[in-house]
């Protein structure tokens, strides 16, 4: 009687390691599967993650050196509530309306196109900035305002990112793809915002630089200073125009997979083929957002 009592214990011993060996490998593959699909739906949304990037420096560049980065965080903290509002919204349209991705994601890539033409238009001839009116704020209503607009911007383009990492894994089980959306969200926001973080504290790196070179009689060191200074205004405007780039890139991107005919000519062109498909949805992109920036200035006019 001990022995079938010895022995089941032993069977059931057995039956548990192989259980918790199979819950293991079971867990391992899941995190696996969330870690992939993060990975491909950062890539996918690589575009609107640059412009990002690219547009967020101007909110907190100007400001004085000690609220920079105050600036910074409280837009990083507000960019992660957007996605911890977005994403659970996207899951339900996932499960419940299917159906609204991809026409939620052509209206998003329109938006894209519309800012981006309005950039250009902004930038070669000239447009009244939202930070126009800071002359008459505050220095803390200023940048309670710089906070607001960053919130609004970035809840545009996290929306975006959101749908467009959404739609990589359109059979993935609904707990990976919250896993995963989740992950993808909180590595993209810490790296584009620990990257506006950087760019707009390199002035200061730099005045630093000059100071301790005129400290120590280092000219090199000061020179570097000096560099870094002078380079900024031109780092920026080319983020800035980057940014007006990935915006008609990623847009027209978005829209091409509506339009018949152009990703087999992207194909066509072989080892050239990513070139041709970002060349053609930037052009895409162009022809869109003027259109619609055309539509809605007239409407403007009318009213």
């Amino acid at each position: 009687m001990a022995y079938d009592v010895a022995a089941i214990l032993k069977i059931v011993g057995s039956s548990l390691d192989d259980a918790a060996l199979a819950a293991k490998r079971m867990v391992a593959t899941s995190l696996d599967d969330v870690g992939t699909s993060a990975k491909v739906a950062t890539a996918k949304s690589a575009g609107v993650v640059i412009d990002d990037t690219a547009a967020m420096p101007q909110y907190a560049h100007g400001l004085s050196p000690e609220r920079e980065l105050p600036v910074v965080a409280k837009i990083t903290l507000l960019s992660l509530l957007n996605k911890a509002i977005l994403i659970p919204l996207a899951l339900a349209l996932s499960v419940w309306a299917p159906w609204s991705i991809p026409p939620l994601l052509a209206l998003g890539g329109a938006f894209l196109c519309f800012e981006g033409v309005e950039g250009i238009i902004e930038k070669f001839w000239g447009g009244v900035h939202e930070s126009a009116d800071e002359t008459n704020l505050s220095p803390a209503e200023a940048e309670k305002a710089r906070v607001s607009n960053a919130a609004k911007t970035d809840f545009v383009l996290s929306a975006e990112i959101v749908v467009i990492s959404l739609s990589t894994m359109a059979a993935a089980p609904l707990a990976q793809k919250a896993l995963a959306l989740v992950l993808a969200g909180f590595l993209m926001t810490v790296g584009v915002y620990g990257v506006v973080a950087v760019i707009v504290k390199m002035d200061d790196v730099g005045l630093a630089f000059v100071k301790r070179g005129v400290a120590t009689g280092n000219g090199s060191l000061q020179k570097a200073g000096v560099g870094i200074v002078s380079m900024m205004p031109a780092v920026l405007t080319g983020l800035a125009y980057l940014g007006t780039v990935a915006m008609l890139a990623v847009g027209g991107g978005i829209l091409g997979h509506h339009v018949p005919g152009i990703e087999a000519i992207a194909h066509a062109g072989g080892a050239f083929a990513g070139v041709i498909e970002l060349a053609l949805g930037t052009l895409l992109g162009g022809v869109a957002g003027g259109v619609l920036v055309a539509i809605a200035h007239l409407f403007k006019r009318r009213h």
